[in-house]
């Protein structure tokens, strides 16, 4: 993934899907959090995968942001099987 202004380190720049190449703009740290949960965190602007407005809807935007502990802003993982 890369910011869709690469390397835009803004609170609320947008989160698109692009061909990899190797910036700390498409770079991801998995940060643990308490319960199992983990933040996203970007390497090149040290803020989290959000999601913008904190949607529920399909087709959300998914956006970077200032790590401000909401659900919004927290993954969790499971195992896929098959």
């Amino acid at each position: 993934m890369r910011w869709k202004n690469a390397p835009n380190a803004a609170d609320g720049a947008r989160v698109v899907q692009a061909t990899a190449d190797g910036r700390t703009s498409q770079q991801w740290q998995l940060r643990p959090q308490t319960g199992g949960a983990f933040a996203v965190v970007n390497r090149n602007s040290g803020k989290v995968l959000d999601v913008s407005g904190g949607s529920t809807t399909d087709d959300a935007a998914l956006i970077q942001y200032r790590d401000v502990g909401s659900t919004n802003q927290r993954r969790t993982f499971q195992r896929a099987t098959g």
